[in-house]
């Protein structure tokens, strides 16, 4: 039936091997406990530091980028560039030093934090440089103001790296614009009605991908972590924003439509990552049925892959 089932062939070692059907020959390829990381971690960071904007290999302003080029508003890199350091620290401390850090030509681009040390990893200069754009140029959309979150979050992480200026300046910026619901200028491809993100997002985005379902569910979640660790009077807040928007995705996203999920494209991570953290951090305090919802997600998901489903 022109598939074929490998799930027993689990070598051990570093040895390449090649799939031979019908006369074609596969690329050579590696199995391996980890394998996808240990091959991948380094091109990853190396393609993050060549793509910023003004900084990368190519220094030609890019219209409508900020951080990076062609991210406009939803390029969710400390997104990812955040839980990628955190899972895994030490592989990125082992990995070499390739960035320098530079002063802008012009000061409204970046520099409102002060540089991290020369020995921090180059993914923790990735994400210095991503929380240093959005403050200095005072970004207040809703989705980029929302990475800062997770600038905040992982805080213990970075702090060994960075100046303690870092943090005070993030976080005074993102307490101050997290509830404002005005953006400061117009953006390409913008969906978004307003900017509050303590605000309920009931708008389900194109198929373009900037405004996924429950893009703020974990950074409120990271927020009230944060807010918690400053011991404001205002904490439950985020975690009440959290549950809300969750909530109403547990009694409005059908799975079964792509927009919920496939047809979000780079930005379908977001709503079901947003839904896993606040199941494992809050068990006890999720909305009812999160657990049930996710598990609807997966069968959705092994469905359109062809997986027979049992159970």
């Amino acid at each position: 039936g022109n598939k074929g089932d490998f799930s027993s062939f689990n070598p051990e070692g570093a040895s390449e091997y090649v799939v031979e059907a019908g006369g074609l020959t596969s690329v050579p390829f590696s199995i391996g406990q980890w394998w996808l990381e240990r091959v991948t971690y380094q091109g990853a960071v190396d393609f993050m530091i060549d793509s910023r904007h003004y900084l990368g290999n190519e220094r030609v302003a890019c219209p409508g980028s900020f951080g990076w080029r062609d991210d406009h508003h939803f390029g969710w890199e400390l997104h990812t560039l955040v839980p990628q350091f955190i899972s895994n620290p030490s592989a990125y401390l082992r990995m070499p030093h390739q960035v320098k850090y530079e002063k802008p030509a012009d000061s409204k681009l970046w520099g409102a934090l002060a540089p991290p040390s020369e020995n921090a990893p180059d993914i923790v200069k990735l994400i210095h440089w991503g929380a240093d754009v959005i403050v200095t140029q005072k970004v207040s959309h809703e989705m980029l103001k929302s990475q800062l979150a997770y600038f905040l979050y992982a805080w213990p992480a970075l702090e060994p790296y960075l100046p303690a200026q870092n943090y005070q300046v993030v976080r005074d910026y993102a307490f101050a614009t997290w509830a404002d619901p005005k953006s400061d200028r117009k953006y390409p491809y913008d969906e978004s009605p307003e900017h509050n993100l303590l605000a309920l997002k009931t708008k389900i985005g194109s198929t373009k991908g900037c405004l996924p379902p429950g893009f703020s569910v974990e950074p409120n979640l990271m927020m009230y972590e944060l807010a918690k660790r400053e011991n404001r009077p205002d904490a439950e807040s985020y975690f009440d924003a959290a549950f809300k928007q969750a909530d109403w995705m547990l009694k409005n996203l059908d799975w079964n439509d792509p927009l919920t999920t496939k047809g979000q494209r780079m930005s379908e991570f977001v709503t079901i990552t947003g839904l896993a953290h606040f199941l494992r951090e809050y068990p006890e305090r999720a909305p009812k049925g999160l657990a049930a919802k996710i598990n609807e997600w997966s069968k959705v998901v092994m469905r359109r892959s062809d997986i027979a489903i049992s159970g």
